[in-house]
């Protein structure tokens, strides 16, 4: 089941006309992708359970031209015949117009929640943790630098650097101090000024 009903069904030169208008709703439904109703009438009504008399009624309605019809060419008729040696079996004309138009409307949506989720991304901060951060005080560092057994520099040291700094390491917003204690840790077995070196 390939079709969507649109709205100006009910709008259009079928107003009044409801078995062509419930008719055409089924048409839709159970064409295949292309367009095609290779059914009688009441395979229609059995796979619908829509009574066959109406559906009879409605595929003639459909079938007879319509001079107002929205659509120009085909004399306004809805549904054309497949094949002429035989009494069943349709085409539904316009049926690639509203199936383009489906796909539009379908981008269009797509489009349309795709550029909503991209501003509330925008609107969110770059870095999550970075606005999380929470500075550490003196004995905080202290108790982590005693944990890991850290005796190469002190809390006070490490503290006031960063503190000077605003928490930044250059441009970037620190957003982990212990690693900044880790990579102090290693640093000052290379030098004996470890400044550098954090996230």
């Amino acid at each position: 089941m390939y079709g969507k009903v649109f709205e100006s069904l009910y709008q259009g030169s079928l107003y009044g006309d409801w078995k062509a208008i419930i008719t055409m709703q089924q048409l839709i439904v159970i064409a295949d992708s292309a367009g095609i109703v290779d059914m009688t009438p009441q395979a229609i009504s059995g796979m619908t359970s829509i009574p066959i008399d109406i559906i009879e009624a409605g595929i003639d309605a459909l079938s007879r031209p319509d001079p107002d019809s929205r659509t120009d060419g085909h004399d306004g008729v809805r549904i054309s015949p497949l094949d002429n040696h035989r009494s069943w079996g349709w085409f539904l004309v316009n049926y690639d117009k509203y199936k383009n138009m489906r796909s539009n409307e379908d981008r269009r949506e797509y489009m349309k929640l795709y550029m909503a989720e991209k501003r509330a991304k925008e609107k969110k901060p770059a870095n999550k943790t970075s606005r999380a951060f929470k500075a550490p005080t003196i004995p905080e560092v202290q108790a982590y630098l005693d944990e890991k057994g850290i005796t190469t520099f002190t809390a006070e040291r490490f503290v006031s650097h960063y503190a000077s700094a605003n928490w930044m390491r250059g441009k970037t917003k620190i957003t982990n101090w212990k690693y900044c204690v880790g990579t102090w840790m290693k640093d000052t077995k290379k030098k004996s000024n470890p400044l550098q070196g954090c996230i």
